[in-house]
């Protein structure tokens, strides 16, 4: 093994990731975590459009309180370079299984891409039922769209609308009223809309403003009646990559994105920051397969803060992963609980252990399966490098829906064509991981990864003093 040259893992320059700002500033955190809680209300009228956009799980799942010090010391951890985290017990991160575990998300399908700047006005009109007339009145408490007022209250005051992001306080308070079994066609449809548009602005996709969500995805829940299938998983699991990868940088203090998604990640995995039940939790399985809950459900229920022993601040969660261990990681905490998922998250099983690319839009991620098998249970080679250079990895991520990497032809789906149409790679590793062989890749990973956010910086020649495998 040591006469095998493995290319250098950490690309990123030690004094732009965070954890070269935890070594000057122990007692730093993220200054926020943005996340939101979804207000319009579930109604069993809207479960059969929901089944068939992919979307019923979730959309059953409650919220859940956000804890800002596990998430942040969490991003610590991240490396952009291979979207793992590095932890003392080598690298592991979300995959596409968690994602269809967790919360029952579908993860073949078209990718989430397409036009994400145009003319929203007709979707706005037909999919929502907002009134025309609110498109130009000035009436800025009526108006779908964000706005900005520039230069408030002087001669120069001028009012921009967001040709992009719809309020979310004006979709809440459009759907405020629940639905009713005499309520027509059209208005069912257009809750369940306004329903999935704020699922998708405070739990799937949430950004870094408090209200908005963008209009974009309202082409994708446009027809309710027979829907594509959609690839949300890889969605959720390309927006979550791209936040954690923006929030590793050392000059970054907030982060969006599906933290609710990373939260019960961690749960699950870990018993670090983990709260105690209240309530029992639904139960798993049931005779109807295609109405079974997600395994995220069991994090959803009430819990007891109080008495949870790792409650405490960043630096707290940050010296319990210093100290994880082997024997503390649930590696597999699904594997007895397959039979009683959905039928489509069972379905598409073999995508889980699988290397590619997740697309949302302008962002393009990557999966790397082969870094965590033992996620899955299987055998653990060195993991191969990226398939792409840090360095055009770190220029994909420029990328923004209104900045000057716009989309070409105004669709990021011919933009990032060469992405879109290379097959994921189907892991078919059936050797069972083995830990007589688990020294051997930990010396790897001592010798090249992060394995402690202090040692890694503090002290470099430490991890060259690893003994032999």
């Amino acid at each position: 093994m040591d006469n095998v040259n493995y290319p250098e893992l950490l690309k990123l320059a030690p004094q732009n990731h965070r954890a070269w700002k935890v070594r000057d500033m122990p007692s730093s955190s993220l200054n926020q975590v943005n996340s939101h809680q979804t207000n319009i209300a579930y109604n069993s009228l809207m479960d059969d459009a929901l089944k068939r956009l992919g979307l019923y799980q979730i959309a059953r799942l409650n919220d859940c309180k956000i804890d800002p010090h596990l998430i942040s010391s969490l991003v610590e951890r991240w490396r952009p370079e291979t979207n793992t985290f590095h932890l003392p017990v080598g690298e592991m991160t979300v995959t596409l299984e968690d994602v269809a575990c967790l919360w029952g998300l579908p993860i073949k399908g078209d990718p989430i891409t397409g036009t994400s700047d145009t003319d929203w006005n007709p979707y706005l009109e037909y999919d929502l039922g907002a009134d025309p007339a609110l498109f130009y009145d000035n009436l800025i408490e009526t108006m779908p769209c964000k706005y900005r007022i520039y230069n408030p209250n002087t001669s120069k005051e001028r009012l921009s609308v967001s040709a992009y992001s719809i309020r979310l306080k004006w979709v809440r308070a459009k759907f405020s009223e629940p639905l009713q079994e005499w309520h027509s066609h059209e208005r069912v449809a257009q809750y369940t809309r306004g329903f999935c548009m704020d699922l998708f602005g405070s739990v799937m996709f949430p950004d870094s403003s408090t209200d908005g969500v963008p209009a974009m995805y309202l082409q994708f829940v446009n027809d309710l009646e027979t829907p594509r299938e959609y690839n949300w998983g890889g969605a959720v699991l390309a927006h979550l990559y791209r936040e954690l990868s923006r929030a590793c940088l050392a000059g970054v203090d907030t982060i969006a994105g599906p933290m609710l998604l990373l939260q019960i990640w961690s749960w699950t995995r870990f018993t670090i920051g983990r709260p105690n039940p209240r309530d029992e939790p639904p139960p798993f399985g049931g005779a109807d397969e295609d109405t079974r809950n997600a395994f995220g459900v069991k994090w959803t229920t009430r819990h007891l803060w109080k008495r949870n022993p790792h409650l405490g601040d960043t630096t707290t969660y940050r010296d319990s992963f210093n100290r994880l261990a082997d024997e503390t990681v649930n590696w597999r905490p699904y594997v007895d609980y397959y039979d009683q998922l959905p039928r489509h998250v069972r379905g598409q099983k073999r995508y889980w252990m699988s290397c590619g690319y997740v697309i949302h839009f302008w962002m393009v991620e990557y999966q790397h399966a082969d870094r965590v098998m033992r996620q899955f249970g299987r055998y653990q080679e060195i993991p191969p490098p990226p398939p792409l250079p840090f360095d055009e990895i770190s220029y994909l991520r420029e990328a923004w829906h209104h900045d000057g990497n716009a989309a070409r032809d105004g669709c990021w789906k011919i933009t990032h064509s060469e992405f879109i149409e290379k097959p994921a790679i189907i892991i078919r590793e059936r050797r069972p991981y083995d830990m007589g062989r688990h020294h051997m890749y930990m010396h790897w990973f001592n010798a090249r990864g992060m394995r402690s956010v202090y040692l890694s910086y503090n002290n470099p020649e430490a991890l060259r003093r690893q003994p032999p495998p």
